[in-house]
């Protein structure tokens, strides 16, 4: 359940992105009040039952019967001017292709044998490979992923040139910084200060100009 609750998060993220860019909060003010009661209300019902599954349930019913819907509807009828029937269909094909991986992946978990160590390793193999080769199978010739993969060698080919006059950059200037601050300190060693003006000198020496030291 705690999966769950995590991936409906994240597929949030982009009308919310959306939203907040665009500033249509007065559209769904109630949402958030509507959400907090369902949400206390079903995890009392169910936590009697189910312990603290049942309070992660209550966060999964009350976010489905409001914020999964509600923030698309919103941005779409009230900035876009079109129905979020293709958004809403589209949603549900992912959640769908990510549930027949997350299915996959459980079954193949489950025939691994062995001592805990051997599980850990294998396992941790299998959440790795599968779940990304089956969703790049399923998504692979989606305009989306094309451009996700478009917009990554984009990065990459940037990085190569950039990178190696950004790295030099970086480690010349932490050499001087290193330097100036070795040059400083020798100095500091041939005067006679007492614990507290130490105290400060190595404030000075590790975190920069300290406010209340005279050195």
């Amino acid at each position: 359940i705690l999966c769950i609750n995590f991936f409906i998060n994240g597929t949030r993220k982009a009308a919310l992105t959306f939203r907040d860019s665009m500033g249509l909060f007065w559209f769904d003010r109630y949402k958030a009040i509507v959400e907090a009661i369902l949400n206390l209300v079903i995890s009392l019902v169910l936590v009697s039952g189910f312990g603290t599954f049942g309070v992660f349930a209550g966060t999964f019913f009350s976010t489905m019967l409001t914020s999964v819907w509600v923030e698309p509807y919103v941005l779409y009828r009230h900035r876009l001017n079109r129905s979020p029937y293709r958004f809403y269909l589209q949603y549900f094909i992912y959640a769908l292709g990510i549930g027949v991986a997350w299915l996959i992946t459980d079954v193949v978990c489950g025939m691994v044998q062995g001592n805990v160590i051997v599980q850990l390793v294998v396992r941790l193999g299998i959440c790795v490979v599968i779940p990304n080769v089956l969703l790049l199978l399923f998504y692979f010739r989606k305009q989306e992923f094309q451009k996700v993969i478009r917009i990554a060698k984009r990065i990459v080919k940037n990085k190569n040139s950039n990178g190696t006059f950004l790295n030099i950059y970086i480690v010349y200037n932490t050499l001087h910084i290193y330097e100036r601050r070795k040059i400083w300190l020798h100095k500091q060693l041939k005067e006679d200060y007492n614990f507290m003006e130490w105290i400060c000198i190595l404030r000075k020496l590790f975190y920069g100009g300290i406010y209340g030291c005279k050195t």
